[in-house]
């Protein structure tokens, strides 16, 4: 029999009213009889501060300090608040740290991005074909989670386990659809895109499901980005904006699984190959799109969410490119002739060693004096032109294979 214990630390606030109290009284005692209210107001953000760190300590883990902090949004002076968001930028480098290393455990258990093998694509249909693609963020990428409480009005999703943000499976079917209808310019009702991708949501007739399946992305870094709008009339910015994000510089690893036969769709026949390929190509167009162009996730249309063009590390995979082995064409007969004509003598090597090729009488005589010496050329002569006729036999194989 086994136990699992679970602990949940409360968050005592204080009266903000009476903090700034105390700080007035920390200042006299320091020797300022009538202290400004600035100086109080950031002595009280300190003591604030030192409070929030303090009810820290108890937490092991750097995620329950994050939602301690959460607590803070139900305090009724937005004061706390401010302080909180202050404390949580501190405790934001241990996160980190903390998330590289429940990654590590993560791909040691096998719970990472997929990376399926051979093997793995053997017990799948014909003309199945996984696509593999680590990348890095060339601009932050942003999303919205389901958190109730959080620090930050605006987390990123995280996964619900490990808490690790991460793009979900139908987060990156959404964006695929999407890549789809910009590289077509067409809609959710073309057939190509149903082909893949499935019906568009809400479909209520002919529901298909799509040949693409996708895989989630984990991140291992987290940061806050800050936007802060600006009004049209004046130019000046607005009220900053904190909102949770993974960095540019982060990586993660993109995935998908093509099946030419949906599981729903098991008794359906296999497409033709040439139709397969055209899905390929489709989808490796779509891909691209998505990470290096148009970018995922929230602000996409501002440049978040873009990933480096270089992906050293991609990899596909196809279940059985060639349905059978072509028979190739049978060598020419004998050994296979060198790649340049070797006389038997270096009486007629030219002064760059070359064994020249003279074709009529004229440059014979030009170039060879003597009968004799003729006739030994000649006689090499007919072994070039035999060795030539070789080489040209022996070339047009090789490009047959």
């Amino acid at each position: 029999m086994s136990y699992e214990w679970h602990t949940e630390y409360a968050l005592q606030l204080r009266d903000w009213e009476a903090l700034k109290n105390q700080a007035r009284a920390e200042l006299v005692r320091a020797g300022e009889h009538n202290p400004l209210p600035g100086e109080i107001t950031k002595r009280a953000e300190k003591l604030a501060q030192q409070l929030l760190r303090e009810a820290l300590a108890c937490c092991p883990d750097p995620y329950a300090e994050l939602e301690l902090l959460s607590q803070a949004i139900g305090a009724t002076d937005s004061n706390w608040v401010v302080q909180a968001k202050v404390v949580y930028a501190e405790r934001l480098p241990a996160y980190g740290a903390e998330m590289a290393a429940r990654m590590q455990l993560w791909a040691t258990l096998g719970l990472a991005t997929s990376a399926l093998t051979v093997a793995d694509l053997a017990n799948l249909p014909e003309y199945s074909f996984f696509l593999y693609l680590p990348f890095t963020l060339a601009a932050p990428y942003l999303s919205k989670d389901d958190e109730p409480f959080y620090v930050h009005d605006n987390p990123v999703r995280k996964d619900f386990a490990f808490r690790v943000p991460m793009v979900s499976s139908t987060g990156w079917k959404g964006a695929l659809r999407a890549a789809l209808r910009y590289v077509l310019t067409t809609d959710d009702d073309d057939a190509r895109i149903v082909r893949l991708c499935g019906n568009a949501k809400g479909a209520e007739k002919d529901f298909r499901r799509g040949r693409l399946t996708f895989f989630p992305t984990f991140f291992d870094a987290l940061e806050v980005e800050v936007i802060n709008p600006h009004y049209r009339e004046t130019g000046v910015g607005k009220q900053p904006i904190h909102i949770e994000g993974v960095p540019q510089g982060a990586q993660g690893c993109f995935a998908l699984l093509y099946t030419p036969v949906p599981p729903d769709s098991a008794q359906e026949p296999l497409p033709d190959w040439q139709r397969v390929l055209t899905d390929l190509e489709l989808t490796g167009r779509a891909v691209y799109t998505l990470l290096a162009e148009t970018g995922f996730g929230a602000k996409a249309a501002a440049g978040m969410g873009r990933a480096v063009a270089e992906i050293p590390s991609a990899y596909l995979l196809v279940h059985r490119w060639l349905m059978a082995t072509p028979k190739l064409p049978s060598p020419p007969a004998g050994a296979r002739p060198p790649e340049c004509f070797q006389p038997d003598s270096t009486e007629f090597l030219d002064a760059t060693g070359a064994w020249p090729y003279y074709t009529t009488d004229q440059e014979l005589e030009a170039h060879i004096p003597g009968n004799k010496a003729k006739s030994r050329y000649k006689c090499e002569r007919m072994a070039y032109r035999k060795w030539l006729s070789a080489r040209e036999q022996w070339d047009a194989w090789e490009k047959t294979c």
